[in-house]
């Protein structure tokens, strides 16, 4: 399942160095000692400027903490 964020990182330049061309990895996953978590991976392939996208309904589903900040601008 491609998400809105996926489908308009896949449809435009990269950010970083404007390459048009990119590794789609739907099933990345990040080994652990006890399980292993599974993530949307999305590369550049010129710059390998790489985004990670979580399923969080997966991650959470182990021990984990929400924290929460306050609300500010974007860092760009």
């Amino acid at each position: 399942m491609t998400t809105p964020t996926i489908q308009a990182l896949l449809s435009r330049p990269c950010r970083a160095c404007g390459g048009t061309e990119f590794t789609h990895m739907p099933k990345f996953y990040i080994p652990n000692p006890n399980s292993a978590y599974g993530f949307t991976l999305v590369a550049c392939r010129q710059c390998r400027l790489t985004d990670l996208f979580a399923d969080i309904a997966e991650l959470e589903a182990h021990k984990h903490e929400i924290v929460r900040v306050p609300p500010a601008a974007p860092f760009r």
